[in-house]
């Protein structure tokens, strides 16, 4: 009995040991943390900031990322989105968006991904609101991040449709920057594959018209993104597939025959 205890033990997987560099790290997102609970507005934007650019933060840095650090950043950066000043909401967007592009890359598989996080934290009522009344800079870092919330699945498409995140988006699609435009479009690309209700909604609102434009007249980029938006406005939404159902090339009199082979074996 006590050998096999001892195997037991030997099999249980140890820690990984960070690093110097990634200790120091870790120490600095916690005070980076820190900082957008209690600091002063202009030091919350600071600390959102530097998780926008990422310079030195563990979720970039590293392949072992200390998880439960970055995910509880999530809360307090949503808080912000609805900030006292502009800074403090276009800073809290770009962090958002960031962590949501980049984190996933280095995040264990085991652990919550941000989007998931941020949706808990209740961020797309604030994200929409930020496409419709936030700076330039707010309002593309928005668009980007509701992007990348509707790229991670059909509830969260959902979701921002039910927000209104659809009419917001295709204002900024025919009336923002360039660059704007180009968030724009992405977004309302993802919100709208394989979604019957936004698709509907987008066709409502006009957002034929803007993408056509866009991929006729648009920069190089926006030529491209504006032609990925369109074909999933247009392409008919497939019904879920049914997870019994035989894959393609076994149905019908071959596949019958294969089956009958196999069962005379």
């Amino acid at each position: 009995m006590a050998k096999a205890k001892k195997k037991k033990a030997s099999k249980a997987p140890s820690s990984p040991q960070l690093t110097p560099r990634q200790l120091e790290a870790s120490a600095k997102t916690t005070q980076l943390i820190e900082q957008l609970r209690t600091g002063s507005d202009a030091k919350q934007a600071e600390a959102a900031e530097a998780f926008d650019l990422g310079g030195g933060l563990p979720c970039f840095d590293i392949a072992v990322s200390p998880v439960p650090l970055v995910g509880a950043a999530i809360e307090p950066l949503v808080a912000m989105l609805s900030g006292r000043t502009d800074h403090q909401r276009e800073a809290a967007a770009g962090a958002l968006r960031s962590l949501m592009a980049k984190v996933a890359n280095v995040f264990d598989p085991r652990d919550t991904p941000v989007a998931d996080l941020v949706i808990k934290a209740g961020g797309i009522l604030p994200l929409v609101a930020l496409v419709r009344t936030g700076t330039i800079l707010g309002k593309e870092h928005a668009a980007s991040a509701l992007h990348s919330l509707a790229a991670c699945s059909m509830a969260n498409r959902g979701a921002i449709g039910e927000a209104g995140g659809v009419d917001p988006l295709i204002a900024l699609a025919r009336e923002g920057t360039d660059a704007q435009k180009e968030h724009a479009c992405f977004a309302l690309g993802s919100l709208c594959f394989n979604h019957a209700a936004n698709r509907a909604a987008a066709t409502k609102a006009g957002a034929a018209e803007v993408l056509t434009h866009l991929s006729c007249e648009g920069t190089s980029m926006q030529q491209g993104i504006a032609g990925f938006a369109l074909r999933n406005l247009a392409e008919p939404v497939e019904p879920p597939r049914d997870l019994e159902e035989p894959p393609p090339g076994k149905k019908g009199k071959g596949g019958d025959k294969k089956g009958k082979g196999k069962k005379k074996k």
